[in-house]
């Protein structure tokens, strides 16, 4: 065979396997590249699956408490029908408000938490079924628990040391953080020692642990509404202010500087700087700085009554709607200028207490929205306009017509 044939399949051979190896080479790096992103989709989806699951359980574990909270309004009351309607009455003065289960000395809103042995019974309050596992104390396999200082984000439990800025609540909260609640796949269910059914996936074992819960309840209902409770206090006595404050179911005449939150805030009052940051534009305030607010004469305190109860008979009430859309004009030469403020969350309350050099522990008592409209009880009708009415007295040997402060 001539040598040149025998070069010319040398070549070819070689050719070809460089052709092959390429390919090769190529197919393994669509396979790495395959694999890759399978392993990164699944890792996503994965998470994605572990998101969802958790998601469900807190809205399901939310279902359960805010369930066994009408339940607990059905076990204590009597059932009424009215006009098709069925209207729940409390048996007795004592189930009006919820029942409390795990309070805290110190702590005077708390007024449920996931507790183990939890003494309700279901007569009227519903037991929290927490089991003998507490959500500080004993850290779960891959050390997660939650701390007393995150329990206590919102600040509705005295904090241990006020010249700080975290949450640390006092050592009575701190000893008694909630226990967790263990939600099997019959639901969730109390238990008093490690049982080895928690772990088992069995598909026909209805104990194995699919997820846990713990939460504190507490009563917002009596806080104070910092966009509307507190007024300021003259330094002398003028007619609008004797006139009207201490008007009955009107928020904006609520006395802060009566609260005693624990400790007892000290210092320049409180009131003082509240109503004068809240109310800038309404008192008229110009170019303060340093929380030093100048306003406690006769026509700034009257521009506040008049923003809160309106001006004259007719006039519309500025600042009794929550959203107080309707803003005072700026008429300060402040650069920018400044006008009211208001407390749209409590995050927002959180960060002006800890940013404004006031003790954080007023926020045992205050709140960023009401239940009470800051309105008088009597509605007012064409006949009667204004909150000042002229009522005839019931002394029938001398009728006499007196004007009388209706609210």
């Amino acid at each position: 065979m001539p040598t040149r044939f025998l070069l010319t399949r040398s070549y070819n051979k070689a050719a070809a396997l460089i052709i092959v190896l390429a390919f090769v080479v190529l197919l393994t790096g669509l396979a790495l590249a395959y694999f890759t992103r399978s392993t990164s989709e699944r890792q996503l989806a994965h998470s994605s699956h572990n998101d969802t699951s958790s998601d469900l359980l807190a809205r399901s574990a939310l279902d359960i408490v805010v369930g066994d909270f009408r339940q607990e309004i059905v076990n204590g009351s009597t059932p009424t029908s009215v006009s098709g309607t069925t209207i729940y009455v409390p048996a007795n003065a004592t189930n009006m408000i919820p029942q409390q289960s795990g309070s805290v000395a110190g702590v005077a809103n708390l007024i449920r938490r996931s507790i183990r042995s939890d003494p309700l019974s279901g007569n009227p309050g519903m037991p929290s079924r927490g089991s003998a596992v507490n959500s500080q104390d004993n850290p779960s396999v891959n050390g997660r628990y939650i701390n007393s200082t995150r329990w206590n984000a919102h600040y509705l439990a005295p904090k241990k040391f006020t010249n700080t800025t975290d949450s640390l609540p006092i050592d009575a909260f701190t000893n008694a953080t909630p226990d967790w609640v263990i939600v099997t796949r019959a639901g969730p269910v109390p238990f008093g020692s490690w049982d080895a059914a928690l772990a088992d996936a069995s598909p026909t074992n209805t104990s194995y642990a699919i997820g846990r819960y713990a939460y504190a309840v507490y009563d917002e209902g009596g806080l104070l509404d910092l966009n509307v409770a507190g007024f300021p206090p003259p330094a002398t006595p003028i007619p609008e202010y004797v006139k009207d404050v201490g008007r009955k179911g009107v928020s904006a005449w609520a006395d802060l500087t009566a609260l005693t939150p624990t400790p007892t805030p000290g210092g320049t009052p409180f009131t003082y700087k509240i109503v004068g940051f809240r109310n800038y534009a309404t008192t008229g305030q110009n170019n303060v700085s340093n929380w030093v607010y100048s306003w406690r004469t006769s026509p700034n305190i009257s521009n506040f009554i008049n923003y809160f109860l309106g001006a004259d008979i007719g006039q519309p009430k500025i600042g009794i709607n929550r959203d107080f859309g309707s803003v005072n004009p700026v008429t300060s030469s402040d650069s920018p200028p400044r006008t009211d403020q208001s407390f749209i969350t409590r995050s927002e309350l959180i960060n002006f207490f800890n940013n404004g050099s006031l003790n954080i522990n007023w926020l045992q008592c205050l709140g960023s929205f009401s239940r009470e409209k800051n309105l008088p009880t009597l509605p007012l009708t064409p006949a009667w306009p204004s909150t000042t009415a002229s009522l005839v007295s019931c002394d029938w040997t001398s009728p006499t017509t007196r004007n009388v402060e209706v609210s």
